[in-house]
């Protein structure tokens, strides 16, 4: 009976009427966010593990509700991984970050959602205490393909994102050193050549930039670099290495 009363309302309601009640609430709540999420910036190690529980079971959202849960979720989720690694914390958690890129990727999502995203995949890829380096796999696999795409044909606004992201990675490289300093040099020297070219711009076999596109190009490399070198991790001299 209860489940024939729940049909019976979603046929007299609209979808629209629906869609306004939950942006409604979801309205009152939102302008609290800012306030909320530095809370958990130093949570336990068991709200962490219950973030990326909930977080991972958010991705990818199929659903305006998930999208919705996903957008008040992901800002506190990126302040909890913000800190140093607990050391009792054994589990890999690196599969949520190409989850976390399509998220930053997607122009559906809002500039706040999207740049707790960035954020997460930073702190994720630094904090990464596993063997091999997951940075330059996922440069060369995912985000480069990203920006193949983006070329053609052009986006400007999916082209400079994926170059943000590039660069968010390469910082999370150039922190950590050791095994991911070669993707954290790759990704630099890839920002640059983009940067600095002067005619069209061929990168291997998947980004082609035309010559009366490179100045949209550079500027969003430039704006990349700074990215790059404004992240807040790592060691005190990764910067004069990339520089």
């Amino acid at each position: 009976l209860h489940f024939q009363h729940k049909i019976n309302t979603a046929y007299i309601f609209p979808l629209s009427q629906l869609l306004n009640q939950m942006q409604c609430k979801f309205s009152r709540v939102l302008p609290f966010l800012p306030y909320i999420s530095p809370c958990f910036r130093d949570c336990s190690l068991r709200t962490k593990q219950s973030a990326y529980r909930h977080i991972m079971s958010l991705l990818p959202p199929r659903t305006i509700r998930e999208k919705l849960r996903l957008r008040l979720a992901l800002p506190v989720f990126a302040e909890a991984v913000s800190t140093v690694p607990d050391p009792d914390d054994v589990e890999d958690h690196t599969p949520l970050v190409p989850l976390l890129c399509d998220v930053f990727l997607d122009q559906e999502h809002d500039a706040e959602c999207r740049d707790a995203a960035e954020r997460s995949v930073h702190s994720l890829l630094t904090g990464y205490r596993g063997g091999g380096d997951p940075c330059g796999s996922l440069i060369q696999r995912k985000l480069t393909l990203a920006a193949a795409v983006a070329c053609q044909p052009w986006d400007p606004s999916k082209f400079a994102r994926t170059l943000r992201l590039i660069a968010a990675v390469g910082a999370s490289a150039a922190c950590r050193g050791g095994a991911s300093a070669t993707a954290a040099d790759g990704a630099i020297m890839f920002l640059a050549r983009m940067a600095c070219a002067e005619d069209a711009l061929d990168i291997g076999d998947r980004i082609v930039v035309s010559e009366d596109l490179r100045p949209v190009a550079a500027v969003a490399a430039g704006h990349a670099f700074g990215i790059y070198f404004g992240a807040e991790s790592g060691g005190p001299f990764w910067r004069q290495r990339a520089s």
